[in-house]
């Protein structure tokens, strides 16, 4: 864990962004009531920041073990981690809703709804954590006999089966019940709406049984083919409904919103086929690459899943890349056939560029590796801010060259940047 977490330094971190906290509470309130505003105001600031806070806190007590309950969450599962961070967001910010609701009207009560729809998906959450030991114990009786793993394969493959099973019956539960409501409660305001809406979050939900079917019950191929056919599976249905879809409301540019999805992703359908069909020869190079830039010891099946993460990593950059390309030349020729500014097209260029380097810098940190969080988070940090000042300034001279105010927005994240390689040097060990 990077020492932006853990030690010293996290403990420093910690204790300066709590300080920051309720010194700006402390200056808001007394301004609120200097000024004799009607309503308490500073409530959006308290529990807007209270958020981060909270996590920040939560953070650092679990990764920190000053708390022997949080610890023990920390090392059963993954699942449970999420559960503390997902019951702390839970009760914030739907006390923040109903506060917000009752200070405005009493007349129109609003934050019943979210408080009911979200509560849905945190009871099945909580039913998961606490009967987590149980259904744990009789996973790993039932894979115990079935597979001859290491005890730590065996947990790791326990771990995963049961956080599936408990996030697909959340999703289940949350379908059904906003379903139900929307078609019995709510006013029909408009029912071809809904039923579209039902259909669209219909198809994820299956897309999600399917997943859950192949990745935990079909031994008979390997996963990297499993993957290949739920792939091709979702890319049909989904563009399948997006064709009818975009049919029935915009028949005139249907050619144009049917092209992007079913040429861009069928690029990645091909490169994802490309890699299923080479992946015998691929996976030893990349077992190997894991070793070496592996810095503790790690079991067989640990380097395994590590060389999976890496070739995960380098083609879907590939992919990515190649639909950068493809779908800039789609962008142009829509441009064109549509009559529009050809400057325009600096936006989807540039736009798209900062998100195609964000994934080349996230590969390049695992390939590396490069370990730490401020270093990981000071190399992204200093691509985007490359990029973007280059698309500050195509800007600037497009539209206003006579004042170049591009000039300032960059020198003023610079500062920023600045103060993250300054903080980066300070901590690096």
């Amino acid at each position: 864990m990077s020492s932006l977490i853990k030690g010293n330094t996290g403990r420093i971190l910690f204790v300066l962004h709590l300080f920051a906290y309720l010194a700006v509470i402390a200056l808001v309130t007394i301004i609120w009531a200097v000024t004799g505003v009607g309503y308490f105001w500073p409530l959006h600031v308290i529990f807007g920041w209270g958020f981060g806070i909270g996590f920040h806190a939560i953070t650092y007590l679990l990764y920190n073990d000053k708390v022997v309950y949080l610890t023990k969450i920390k090392e059963q599962s993954d699942f449970g981690i999420l559960y503390i961070y997902h019951a702390f967001f839970f009760i914030s910010v739907n006390i923040y809703l109903m506060i917000l609701n009752l200070s405005i009207t009493l007349v129109q009560i609003w934050f019943t709804w979210p408080l009911l729809i979200w509560g849905v998906a945190f009871i099945f959450h909580t039913i998961g954590f606490f009967t987590w030991e149980n259904y744990f114990e009789k996973e790993m009786t039932k894979i115990r006999g079935k597979y001859d793993y290491p005890e730590k394969r065996l947990k790791r493959m326990a771990n995963s089966k049961l956080s599936q099973f408990w996030f697909l019956i959340i999703h289940l539960a949350l379908f059904l019940v906003v379903t139900i409501l929307i078609y019995t409660i709510t006013p029909p305001v408009n029912l071809q709406n809904q039923i579209e809406n039902s259909i669209t979050w219909g198809i994820i939900v299956g897309l999600h049984v399917l997943s859950y079917y192949l990745f935990n019950f079909v031994e008979t191929q390997k996963p990297v083919m499993l993957g290949l056919i739920f792939h091709i599976i979702a890319y049909a249905a989904i563009n399948i409904w997006l064709v009818i879809y975009n049919l029935m409301h915009f028949p005139e540019i249907t050619i144009f919103l049917a092209t992007y999805p079913l040429v861009l992703w069928a690029i990645a359908i091909v490169i994802h086929a490309f890699l299923t069909y080479k992946w015998d020869s691929i996976l030893p190079k990349a077992i190997e690459h894991a070793k070496s830039i592996s810095r503790e010891e790690l079991e067989d099946f640990e380097i395994h899943s590590k060389a999976v993460e890496l070739i995960f990593w380098q083609w879907s950059w590939i992919a990515h890349i190649f639909i950068y390309i493809v779908g800039l030349i789609l962008i142009g020729i829509n441009f064109t056939s549509l009559g529009l500014d050809p400057t325009l097209i600096v936006h989807p260029t540039m736009g798209w560029l900062i998100g195609v380097a964000v994934h080349g810098v996230l590969f390049f940190i695992v390939q590396r590796p490069i370990t730490g969080f401020l270093l990981q988070t000071l190399v992204l940090h200093t691509v985007v801010y490359i990029v973007t000042s280059i698309y500050l300034v195509l800007l600037n001279l497009i539209y206003s060259p006579d004042f170049l105010w591009s000039a300032i927005a960059i020198g003023g994240w610079g500062i920023g940047w600045g103060f993250h390689v300054m903080l980066w040097y300070l901590t690096k060990k």
